[in-house]
């Protein structure tokens, strides 16, 4: 499994050709410098591009950019679809695209690559997707009595259900009722 690994830091080692904005030629120690430890606290020179101050001593700060929660649930899942069972290196890629651009760059595009699983086919719908549904949340078909409830029955909107009283709604492709849709639904009798 860690043929991936070395591929992906292979990928991401040489950079990429995405196209990028160009508002400095420096080096990244031009900017984003501090000295390193027992140093001076101020010094008494500037460090900027101009070259005013030597840049040796000094190192740059890497910047750490926190994963979104859904980031790292999408690199997490990539990782379990890809049977990485070893917690030290899932714990390296995570860490490696805090703080590495190019490596989250990477590695969320090959989370985003991942084949996602087909909808369900699910034939159940909710009542805010029913025409019999008014405006006030009351059932129409139990107030005429076509199905069993009260007459003022107000149901969970959200809620997937199948109903003899659904009436499709605008958007649903399917145009048949409820009893037509769901026939095992109503029984009469001993049947």
């Amino acid at each position: 499994m860690a043929n991936w690994l070395e591929r992906a830091q292979r990928e991401f080692a040489h950079g990429d050709d995405r196209a990028t904005a160009k508002a400095d030629e420096r080096n990244a120690t031009a900017v984003m410098a501090v000295p390193e430890s027992g140093g001076k606290a101020i010094p008494l020179f500037s460090i900027g591009s101009n070259g005013s101050a030597p840049t040796v001593g000094l190192k740059e700060i890497e910047a750490v950019v926190p994963l979104t929660d859904s980031e790292e649930r999408a690199l997490r899942a990539w990782l379990a679809h890809i049977e990485e069972p070893d917690e030290a290196v899932i714990a390296q890629v995570l860490e490696q695209c805090r703080t590495d651009a190019d490596a989250r760059w990477y590695f969320l595009r090959l989370a985003d690559e991942m084949p996602r699983p087909g909808a369900l086919d699910d034939d159940r719908r909710r009542c805010d997707q029913c025409a019999e549904l008014t405006e006030r949340e009351i059932c129409l078909a139990a107030r005429r009595g076509e199905i069993v409830a009260s007459r003022d029955y107000e149901p969970v909107r959200d809620l997937l259900r199948r109903c003899e009283g659904y009436a499709p709604g605008a958007d649903d492709p399917d145009r048949r009722n409820g009893r037509v849709r769901w026939p095992g639904l109503t029984q009469k009798g001993d049947e």
